[in-house]
């Protein structure tokens, strides 16, 4: 698709949906507050915005509560999984698969 054409069928998607929602300008005002009030939450986070939880307590957490960051934020981040060891030989191993196959000259074309 050239941009002519990516332009056209965004409008034609934009039309559909517009013709789908009875109450369109008051969805989209909506969607606008709800994105408004997301934003300062995340301006007020000192740390990540991405939950946090660590590995040990899992089991202990409430599944719910596991279950509500999730829907929320899309993911969680889970800690110390693996021991010190375990990951010191992940990273190494990381790190030599990223030179062996010019990772960052690669990303550099892109």
């Amino acid at each position: 698709m050239n941009i002519i054409e990516i332009q056209n069928k965004i409008i034609s998607e934009k039309i559909k949906l517009k013709n789908k929602s009875k109450n369109y300008l008051s969805n989209f005002e909506n969607i606008e507050k709800y994105i408004k009030k997301e934003v300062e939450l995340i301006k007020c986070f000192e740390s990540s915005i991405i939950p946090e939880i660590e590995f040990k307590n899992i089991l202990i957490e409430n599944e719910r509560t596991i279950n509500e960051k999730v829907l929320k934020r899309g993911c969680v981040i889970i800690r110390n999984v693996f021991g010190e060891k375990k990951m010191k030989d992940l990273n190494k191993n990381l790190d030599q698969y990223v030179l062996e196959n010019n990772y960052f000259e690669d990303q550099k074309k892109k």
